[in-house]
């Protein structure tokens, strides 16, 4: 810097620990300007020097000394499986579930001279576990580690691998379903099947069919238990010359399952010249995914002059649809696919001889179906009007 230094040792050390050319110059030229107080500064130059030879001292000991030193130590575990010995999970773990201060484990490890360790597993499903410490004596010992992250899916069981300096050992952790928070009430089922004694509903052939031209269905109020399941029942009857009186059984459970006590073809519009027997089946499951299908049972039929079995393959076709029928717009409509499967008595397997859609719409049920009758043509049975008693 060009000059000598003339302040004694004590402020020529604090000169030195300065770090920048700016905070050594602005201390140089305050020692000029000071020169009669350099005598009291002096001591305190002096202590800032002891107390700094008394700071590295401590940073020695740690680095270098007993303290600082690394554990010679392993992890205990089993020589066959490599599995940890005695390794206890403790704390519960679920999915989606932050890990917290009970969630460690309580590890064997086998010291054999004292000093720092560090203890640490991989990440697997989205938590870990890692911890680090001090022992002053030797011998096995049990030590916590503690674990961190959140599970990310539940239902599994997470595979893990401990490490201690050049030793490994292996465990697992379990992780339950769920968030363990209470969730949200689930919504209300929407209601396709009405269930009021009186309410009504009229459907209209488009196009007609040999004199039928509609169909009313009623809920009379009256109902029947079979298999544990009750099914109301609907008086139905086909506006024809003559008029003609059926009657369909439909039921419901709590869970978006529809049935029918029936043959398997579509409603209001007669397949078979001759069926067995009826059948009980869900001819609509509103909860499961589109997409989703199933087989009804079979029963023994005659179409014409064949002779078989006859079942149907029904799927949840699409699901939250809007659909306007005879200038009626519905929402969150449910379609569903039907095939009419056969197999004649000197055949071995079903094949589709009618197939079409049913729709259904909450709190008013079937309200349209569409039936293809031909590579061209497609016999629509369309709800009119309906009046749903409260």
């Amino acid at each position: 810097m060009g000059y000598t230094w003339k302040h004694g040792w004590e402020t020529w050390i604090v000169y030195k620990m300065l770090k920048t050319a700016i905070e050594r110059s602005f201390f140089y030229l305050y020692c000029r300007l000071n020169m009669k107080r350099m005598k009291n500064f002096r001591w305190l130059g002096y202590w800032i020097l002891v107390l700094v030879v008394i700071s590295c001292g401590k940073e020695l000991s740690f680095e270098t000394g007993t303290l600082g030193a690394e554990a010679d130590a392993i992890l205990v575990n089993d020589a066959l499986t490599g599995n940890c010995t005695g390794i206890q999970v403790r704390g519960r773990y679920r999915e989606g579930a932050a890990l917290g201060d009970t969630n460690f484990l309580q590890v064997r490890v086998n010291f054999r001279t004292p000093g720092r360790y560090k203890i640490y597993s991989d990440t697997v499903n989205g938590f870990w576990f890692r911890d680090s410490g001090f022992v002053s004596a030797t011998g096995e010992r049990d030590i916590q580690v503690v674990g961190r992250g959140t599970p990310a899916i539940g239902g599994v069981t997470a595979n893990f691998v401990l490490e201690l300096n050049n030793s490994v050992c292996f465990f697992s952790v379990p992780v339950l379903t769920g968030t363990g928070i209470t969730p949200p009430p689930p919504s209300p089922l929407l209601n396709y099947l009405p269930t009021t004694t009186n309410s009504t509903w009229v459907y209209e052939y488009l196009p007609t069919i040999a004199g039928w031209d509609s169909v009313r269905q009623r809920n009379t109020g009256l109902t029947l238990t079979v298999s544990g399941n009750t099914f109301f029942k609907y008086a139905t009857t086909y506006f024809t010359t003559p008029t003609v009186i059926d009657t369909f059984f439909y039921s419901k459970d709590n869970t978006g399952n529809y049935f029918t006590i029936s043959t398997p073809d579509f409603d209001f519009y007669p397949l078979f010249e001759d069926a067995s027997t009826l059948i009980q089946y869900p001819y609509l499951r509103s909860e499961v995914a589109a997409g989703t299908n199933w087989l009804t049972d079979s029963i023994g039929v005659k179409i014409g002059n064949d002779v078989g079995f006859a079942r149907a393959r029904l799927t949840v076709f699409q699901k939250g649809q809007t659909r306007v029928v005879l200038g009626t717009t519905y929402t969150n409509v449910i379609q569903m696919k039907r095939e009419i499967l056969f197999r004649r008595n000197n055949q071995t397997t079903f094949e589709v001889i009618e197939e079409g859609d049913s729709f259904y719409a909450p709190n008013v049920g079937l309200i349209d179906q569409s039936i293809i009758t031909g590579p061209s043509s497609i016999q629509s049975i369309s709800l009119r009007r309906s009046l749903i008693v409260p």
